[in-house]
């Protein structure tokens, strides 16, 4: 999605805007949404991955699995914060270069770190719940089906498996709906909390990532709870429109999607001969 539209999700979610957010979501999203999985088995036999398809729900993570340190974690620099706020107040009585002069001076400097301080001290346990209280889910759009990176990263090396949903499916899956994520390079954490479209925008936060993160092309569903400190939990999700099987996927797995997807079509994921890229074909049953 174009950088111009996501700002425009981020913005209606900012003001509360429902009519700007309902229309975002009924003419600016795509058909569909991807989800990887590895496919992985655990010691006791069980697969997560199966169970999501065969009770439809949707696992929403702690973000401090993720595999990004940066995603969804609040890291203020706040002797630049106490510095902004100094420097805006200053510039309402004397000119920038006026401004950066009582900067530069002891007396300020030991009063922009006082404030530092205290912003620190008022704020770091706010953001560590912060932290703790969100849980989230990744999607990405279809194109990224034929992505081999995707697939190595998320999908266990290609011997997992994607899942596609419709849109409207994801978005149902939870209250505060499904948003693009924001890809910049700025960090950007409002530390007024006052105004309540500021608390908005702090939450925002989790759905913002790195410029190099861009490939990914995300969304997320993500809610906050109050029950801290656990790893996950489960929504309800209907059936998805589409299962695709890793090029390297087991025999095992295969045999063991095809059952949990009775009436979900099944396709396989196969290197193009003489290229580096992927395709896939309907699975016959």
């Amino acid at each position: 999605m174009e950088d111009k539209k996501v700002q425009e999700f981020h913005n209606a979610y900012i003001n509360a805007n429902k009519e700007g957010l309902d229309r975002l979501w009924n003419e600016e999203t795509p058909k569909s949404l991807i989800k990887f999985y590895s496919g992985k088995y655990e010691p006791d036999g069980s697969n997560y991955l199966l169970d999501s398809i065969s009770n439809n729900t949707l696992w929403l993570s702690s973000p401090s699995l993720f595999n990004d340190p940066f995603d969804c974690v609040i890291n203020v620099n706040y002797d630049a914060e106490a510095e902004n706020i100094s420097r805006h107040i200053l510039s309402e009585h004397f000119d920038d270069e006026v401004a950066n002069f009582l900067l530069s001076y002891d007396g300020i400097k030991e009063a922009v770190g006082n404030v530092a301080k205290y912003l620190k001290e008022e704020n770091e346990g706010r953001h560590l719940y912060l932290e703790k209280s969100i849980y989230a889910t990744c999607f990405s759009e279809v194109d990224n089906l034929l992505s081999s990176r995707m697939w190595a990263h998320y999908a266990n090396n290609h011997a997992g498996v994607c899942v596609e949903y419709d849109f409207d499916t994801v978005n149902n899956a939870s209250p505060f709906g499904c948003i693009p994520v924001r890809y910049t390079d700025d960090y950007r954490y409002l530390l007024n909390t006052n105004n309540i479209s500021e608390d908005v925008a702090n939450y925002l936060q989790f759905f913002t990532k790195a410029k190099e993160w861009k490939n990914e092309k995300e969304w997320r569903v993500s809610e906050q709870n109050d029950r801290l400190n656990m790893i996950g939990y489960n929504v309800p999700i209907s059936s998805p429109v589409a299962v695709y099987l890793g090029c390297k996927a087991s025999e095992k797995l295969k045999k063991d999607v095809m059952s949990a997807c009775e009436n979900i079509p099944i396709y396989q994921m196969r290197m193009i001969p003489g290229t580096f890229r992927l395709d896939y074909e309907l699975c016959t049953r």
